[in-house]
């Protein structure tokens, strides 16, 4: 290992770590944070939500990966384990066809021996202190309904901040737009609202990046969007995460999200963290 984790963090939202949908990943080749997407209905894959199952699965994939891989063979070997277990289960052509019903997982996996960073879908990095971040477009325009949305309920009699904590209506009223967006996953259709996920389909070249380190020797941070603003170092990630819900706990002032931070949660998201140092 030609690297070494000096800073680490993995919490749920719910402070319940077998419910978390975000991982991390190291060993000898690669680093990695793996944010399972939020499931959009109720169904379940071996007793886990789809964004938890997703995640243990690429986990298990990228522990798999062979050491030289490179960024596209990558994409091929992660897609193709969601889609031999897709086969496996008789499931390939329902998923295919409902979108909103694939397990799904954004990462941001750090190459060893490429030396290189990648992002496919809207996890971030920091190389030295530049930041990288591949965000949704539909995800920043639904965050933007529901903070409308939100700033009507407020005005309005009979709700609280402390109410729509205990029961967010706002959520219910993206729901819709949140299931329909899902369409554009992976999609080839050239939508401006495509996006690229690890589904078990071909993963589309939108939100994806390769990010060279070159002679950068500098602490490389990897982190999944539970972080709304990423430092260098995890104190300052945190610090900025714990102010930004003391302000706004419904997460729709000082950063917009499609949901906030709930009555008996910690965060309004799943988060993982993970500095890496090249040796």
């Amino acid at each position: 290992m030609a690297f070494e984790i000096t800073e680490n963090k993995l919490v749920a939202k719910t402070g319940d770590l077998q419910l978390c949908e975000d991982q991390i990943v190291v060993n000898n080749h690669f680093a990695a944070v793996i944010d399972g997407a939020s499931s959009k209905t109720e169904r379940t894959y071996r007793e886990k939500s789809s964004g938890r199952f997703a995640a243990d699965l690429l986990k298990s994939a990228i522990n798999r990966l062979p050491e030289d891989a490179t960024f596209e063979q990558a994409c091929d070997f992660l897609t193709y384990s969601f889609a031999k277990y897709y086969h496996k289960e008789n499931t390939y052509h329902h998923l295919e066809n409902n979108p909103v019903d694939r397990p799904t997982a954004s990462v941001a996996i750090y190459s060893d021996y490429q030396q290189e960073v990648w992002l496919i879908g809207d996890c971030q990095c920091l190389v030295g202190k530049k930041l990288h971040i591949r965000q949704k477009r539909a995800d920043q325009v639904i965050a933007s309904v529901r903070a409308l949305y939100l700033e009507l309920l407020l005005q309005s009699d009979g709700f609280t901040v402390e109410s729509l904590q205990a029961y967010d209506l706002s959520r219910d009223y993206i729901l819709p737009l949140l299931k329909t967006q899902i369409e554009y996953q992976n999609s080839t259709n050239n939508h401006p609202f495509s996006y690229s996920v690890i589904d078990g389909f071909p993963i589309i070249d939108v939100n994806t990046a390769v990010i060279p380190l070159g002679s950068n020797n500098k602490p490389i941070v990897l982190a999944t969007d539970g972080y709304p603003k990423l430092y260098t170092s995890l104190s300052q990630s945190e610090n900025f995460l714990q102010k930004a819900l003391e302000q706004d706990p419904l997460c729709y002032q000082k950063f917009q999200s499609t949901k906030g931070l709930y009555t008996g949660n910690i965060s309004f998201d799943d988060r993982a963290y993970l500095k890496i140092q090249p040796k």
